[in-house]
């Protein structure tokens, strides 16, 4: 079992609320998933970045245009 510390922090930006509702349900079970904004998802994932691009992406279906993951401790980033 992984600790706390060992979860990375990451966020997910959504094109819209629809995509975004589509995208919590794809990934819900890799994180506690939090609100950060009406477009945006935070949670804090036994996952990796890359890993987490691979469950949207490759198993979900969803485009690099639709959905942005992003490791909030190594990449500077907006979401507005």
């Amino acid at each position: 079992m992984k600790y706390e510390n060992d979860l990375i922090d990451l966020f997910v930006k959504c094109k819209d609320a629809e995509t975004k509702r589509k995208v919590l349900e794809a990934i819900k079970k890799y994180a506690k998933w939090e609100n950060y904004t009406s477009v945006a998802l935070r949670g804090w994932s036994s996952l990796n970045r890359e890993q987490l691009e691979n469950v949207l992406y490759n198993e979900n279906n969803f485009s690099k245009n639709e959905v942005q993951v992003i490791n909030a401790n190594l990449e500077l980033f907006r979401i507005g």
